[in-house]
């Protein structure tokens, strides 16, 4: 995946190069840096105001996919604990958390909130 970096509203680095006085090397610079500063090795070169949204669209997917396993996996406790098939020690922290109805139905509430803001 490619950093977009440094573009202005219409997707060029017009006002950068403007901020910077027609130094196109500081403009580069500041790309460069702000790519280094989010972990990106590779970033977009060109672009123009609307740039490919394929990129959105495979972080939609990743994060709907995120969402989708954290909902099935909180169903799935939820449904163990009903029926008496999982527990926790009483006295342990994680089996309080477990066993609290509010805190499992947190969960699937807000990976199913992630998943319809997805479609």
């Amino acid at each position: 995946m490619r950093f977009l970096g440094a573009k202005g509203a219409t997707g060029t680095q017009a006002s950068f190069l403007s901020l910077f006085d027609g130094d196109s090397a500081k403009v580069e610079d500041l790309d460069r840096a702000l790519a280094a500063r989010a972990g990106f090795e590779r970033r977009v070169v060109v672009s123009g105001q609307t740039y490919s949204r394929k990129q959105d669209d495979r972080v939609l997917h990743a994060l709907s996919g995120l969402a989708q396993s954290a909902h099935k996996l909180a169903t799935d406790l939820r449904l163990l604990q009903h029926d008496g098939e999982i527990e926790e020690p009483v006295g342990s922290r994680a089996g309080r958390l477990l066993r609290h109805a509010a805190t499992r139905g947190t969960r699937c509430a807000r990976s199913g909130s992630a998943l319809s803001r997805a479609t």
